[in-house]
């Protein structure tokens, strides 16, 4: 049974986030949408300067996504309100969450943002274009490059830990399970 729909009008790509009782997902119409996830009725959207295609992360009361626009964005999740932005210098193709705002771009760069005012904290340059969404488990960020590597990084720090080199680009967003890792490529 469809509880209800609603239109943009133009591709959805990213995967949706959820804070409280709003749905939260971006659009190629350049916007973040956000909706009452029991009717569908549009709370508020953000419009940037491209389209969305990375996934949103919730964290406290803060949204977080990218845009083609080379912009990484902080909102209030209640309000639609922007917190703050952050220029990188290329596309950002993935992003996460969880104290400190990560952000991987097109030109091989992990950032770390201080999650609450988006100050760089740190920067760690992969050996090629990210493929693969980033994950975090216990304090480690997990992301596909390709160069046929998953990188193992020290959340709060940028120091490499290990790089795993597979037979071609990790693209399987990372997960895991029970302690265990679970990827492919």
């Amino acid at each position: 049974k469809i509880l209800w729909k609603f239109h943009t009008g133009q591709m959805i790509v990213s995967l949706p986030a959820f804070y409280e009782d709003i749905v939260f997902f971006g659009c190629f119409d350049n916007r973040l949408y956000a909706l009452d996830v029991r009717t569908g009725e549009k709370r508020w959207s953000y419009k940037t300067g491209g389209i969305i295609i990375t996934d949103c992360h919730v964290y406290g009361n803060r949204i977080y996504f990218g845009s083609n626009d080379r912009k990484f964005y902080c909102l209030d999740a209640k309000t639609g309100q922007l917190v703050w932005s952050f220029q990188a210098k290329s596309i950002i193709f993935g992003v996460q969450a969880k104290g400190n705002a990560y952000c991987s771009t097109w030109d091989k760069t992990l950032y770390c943002m201080d999650g609450d005012t988006g100050e760089v904290k740190w920067t760690f340059r992969l050996g090629d274009n990210p493929s693969s969404a980033i994950k975090i488990y216990d304090g480690v960020l997990y992301i596909g490059s390709m160069d046929k590597n998953l990188y193992f990084i020290e959340a709060e720090t940028g120091k490499l830990i290990r790089k795993y080199k597979t037979k071609d680009m990790v693209t399987a967003s990372p997960a895991f399970k029970d302690g265990s890792l679970y990827f492919g490529s």
